[in-house]
């Protein structure tokens, strides 16, 4: 199936490393059983920890259009006010802009945001569960390469979608986990690895709908938007590489498409899902991309290939 992308996100992290360990307390979740995210109404579930080290509530929407613009911001929450945070605003006929502080993504929230996801400058605020977030930003950003010309950003917008949440717990299929934990040595602690560091992270695509005024010029957003939502223990120094696809095609086929090298869990773990256009979500069965084809040195290649199947009824 032929496609022209109308929006494309390639995240590729090589070796990233947040070394803060802290302990946290976990807040109770709202579950009908004990794998599958469900929340109330109002909110989604979050933790904030259970006396554990490197803990973790995680934000981060990623978005683009066939326009050139590019939206990629993320807040991860830490235990005493402690976040992570980033946000990339690509516009065109400026180039991309930064916050302030990247690459440095430390800092402290004062006692009254203490609990949600925000900075100084961006915040992120739940308004229905799996459905509605209003994202803003208010403030400084640079010119990346430049880092002398400044401007004033005032970002206001929303995310919104209708579509099925994709739960990385239960909706992979199960021959892609067995093929990747088949090629790892087997002992006790392997198996007591994988369970100490699962996450839950689920996926939803959707719209970033809303506008952005730089340095007073106004400017109309709608964008393809990927939502993630991740928490429980992670440990930066475990992850080699991951490289991610996040797209959306001219006839509404969305999805995210990708592998994962964390070598003391798994090699290699292939991940992802389609929405063919009517919506249905079909789980990645398999993909042919490999890390040392692509920038395993650090630098990315010209020549960029691969082709995954998802269900049997898709491929590409």
């Amino acid at each position: 199936m032929m496609n022209k992308p109308t929006s494309f996100v390639l995240s590729d992290i090589l070796t990233l490393r947040f070394l803060l360990k802290r302990k946290f307390e976990f807040l109770p979740m709202n579950t009908t059983n004990s794998h599958r995210v469900t929340a109330p109404p109002a909110f989604e579930p979050y933790y904030t920890t259970v006396q554990q080290f490197e803990a973790i509530d995680a934000v981060y929407m990623n978005a683009a259009n066939k326009f050139g613009w590019h939206f990629i911001a993320g807040v991860v929450r830490q235990n005493n006010g402690i976040v992570n945070s980033l946000f990339y605003l690509k516009v065109p006929g400026i180039g991309l802009l930064q916050a302030p502080k990247l690459p440095d993504t430390f800092s402290v929230l004062p006692k009254d945001k203490v609990g949600t996801f925000s900075t100084n400058y961006l915040t992120f605020v739940p308004i229905q569960a799996m459905t509605l977030w209003k994202v803003s930003y208010r403030g400084p950003m640079r010119l990346l390469g430049d880092s002398k010309r400044k401007f004033n950003v005032k970002l206001e917008a929303t995310f919104k979608s209708k579509l099925k949440v994709f739960d990385f717990d239960v909706d992979m299929k199960d021959n892609t986990i067995i093929k990747s934990i088949s090629c790892e040595p087997w002992s006790i602690s392997y198996f007591k690895r994988l369970k100490d560091y699962h996450q839950t992270h689920y996926e939803q695509h959707g719209e970033l709908n809303g506008s952005v005024s730089i340095d007073g010029v106004h400017f109309d957003l709608l964008l393809n938007c990927m939502r993630d939502h991740s928490y429980g223990r992670r440990d930066w120094t475990l992850f080699h590489r991951y490289i991610l696809h996040i797209f959306t095609l001219e006839d509404g086929t969305k999805g995210n498409v990708g592998i994962v090298c964390a070598p003391s869990m798994f090699t290699r773990l292939e991940i992802g899902y389609i929405y063919l256009p009517n919506g249905t979500l079909l789980p990645l069965e398999s993909i042919d991309l490999s890390f040392y084809q692509h920038g395993e040195a650090g630098t990315p290649p010209l020549d960029y290939g691969f082709t995954f199947k998802a269900e049997g009824q898709y491929s590409f």
